[in-house]
């Protein structure tokens, strides 16, 4: 027996590496709208929630995405094999609700550390390899801003005079192109009267 197996056959690395790949393709699923990417990862019933709500943001016009999505930790909170496995996944990405034109709705791409519970089964894919799938997603907690993607959370300091500093420069663009729209008019009454 290899010293990573417990007596039942539980791999602990082996699992890790599977929910790491799992949720990197559920990521990406959801991102580009294209939910079959993540079928061979995810329980019937997870998928079939994934496909709601892909297909309800698709409707409006919107996707969720994930930019500069980096896992960084993996940690076992309940290691039951044989019923599940809770898993906290510890990531940095910005967290943006996008248009079809990839503009942000909500969110921004700012940076933030954020950690996510998944629960994994195994699922007997073949006989040679069994694959840990992702059966249920826990809440998603947003820890905070970061300067990167392996630095720690910024502080309440320095994230404020980030925030001043965007609500600064989104003022300016307001002020530019009310300033524009303005001038456009005054062009436009000027040479429609002439």
């Amino acid at each position: 027996m290899n010293e990573l197996q417990d007596a039942t056959g539980f791999n602990r690395e082996e699992m890790l590496a599977d929910v790491r790949e799992a949720f990197v393709e559920l990521e990406a699923a959801i991102a580009t709208g294209r939910v079959s990417r993540c079928r061979s990862f995810v329980s019937d019933s997870l998928y079939g929630q994934v496909t709601a709500c892909v297909d309800d943001l698709w409707a409006q016009g919107r996707r969720r995405a994930h930019g500069s999505f980096e896992i960084h930790h993996l940690e076992v909170l309940d290691s039951r094999p044989a019923t599940g496995v809770r898993v906290r996944l510890q990531a940095t990405s910005s967290i943006a609700l996008l248009d079809r034109q990839g503009r942000i709705v909500d969110g921004s791409f700012a940076l933030k550390m954020w950690a996510q519970d998944v629960t994994v089964s195994r699922f007997e894919a073949s006989p040679q390899r069994p694959r840990w799938i992702i059966t249920q997603l826990g809440d998603l907690a947003v820890e905070g801003d970061v300067r990167g993607p392996v630095n720690e959370p910024m502080s309440p300091t320095q994230r404020q005079a980030l925030q001043a500093e965007r609500n600064r420069r989104e003022q300016e663009d307001e002020e530019f192109w009310a300033a524009l729209r303005t001038v456009s008019r005054n062009f436009l009454t000027a040479v429609g009267s002439a």
